[in-house]
């Protein structure tokens, strides 16, 4: 897939199992997927993550750990330090040190937040193996903003620590639950039709074809209420 200049950028939240969760995860993607992935996890404050490397040996791209002010770019892999709370700002990493007083506890729940604030619709987040509930905040961001948010099934590899993705389930705007080796190729697919939705659109905009647009649309929104009961033409 070609880079584009405002490619989505994908945050992984995990807690504890998540090694073996990434490792599954990455190991399914391609080396060029179009997009920028962002790892957020807990990670203990003093001790040098050893998490890129670890990564590294099954992701088919790049892995780095994030530094403050570099600007995101796709088909890499940004891991969050140790002792950091990170976050976008357009399309650029952010990174400071945890507000002691404030006790922030949830790393994930914020960088999906920023995340969300940051890139609308092109914001991706994907909920992994973890204990507690980090990460279910942000999925609404996420969902409130357009984006896309995914979390980790328990059919297939279920996660060692199941608590995280439950939880991001429990709130109601995660679209997808899959086992994590499936996570991948439909992130793909879900970035393929958007890119052919938008190629289909600007066709549209350049052309007499709004009528046969309008025509699809209606017939879509049939097919929604035959199958769902609801509405959706508004």
């Amino acid at each position: 897939m070609s880079e584009s200049a405002d490619f989505p950028i994908v945050g992984v939240g995990a807690s504890a199992g998540g090694v073996e969760a990434f490792e599954k995860f990455f190991r399914h993607l391609p080396a060029e997927p179009g997009m920028a992935f962002v790892v957020v996890t807990h990670l203990s404050p003093d001790r040098v993550s050893s998490l890129p490397e670890v990564i590294g040996y099954s992701a088919p791209m790049p892995v780095v750990l994030a530094t403050d002010g570099e600007a995101i770019a796709p088909n890499r892999i940004y891991v969050i330090p140790a002792n950091t709370i990170l976050t976008v700002k357009r399309r650029t990493i952010r990174l400071r040190p945890p507000n002691a007083t404030q006790r922030e506890r949830h790393p994930i729940d914020i960088f999906f937040g920023s995340l969300a604030e940051d890139l609308g619709d092109q914001a991706i987040c994907v909920v992994m193996s973890g204990g507690g509930s980090d990460g279910a905040l942000g999925v609404k961001a996420i969902k409130e903003a357009g984006g896309l948010a995914v979390a980790q099934g328990s059919d297939g590899s279920r996660p060692a620590y199941p608590e995280m993705p439950d939880s991001a389930v429990a709130t109601g705007f995660v679209d997808i639950v899959l086992p994590v080796e499936q996570i991948g190729p439909k992130l793909i697919e879900y970035v393929n039709s958007r890119l052919s939705l938008e190629t289909v659109l600007e066709a549209e905009r350049q052309s007499n074809a709004r009528q046969v647009l309008r025509e699809a649309q209606e017939r879509i929104y049939g097919l929604l209420r035959h199958q769902t009961g609801h509405d959706f033409s508004g």
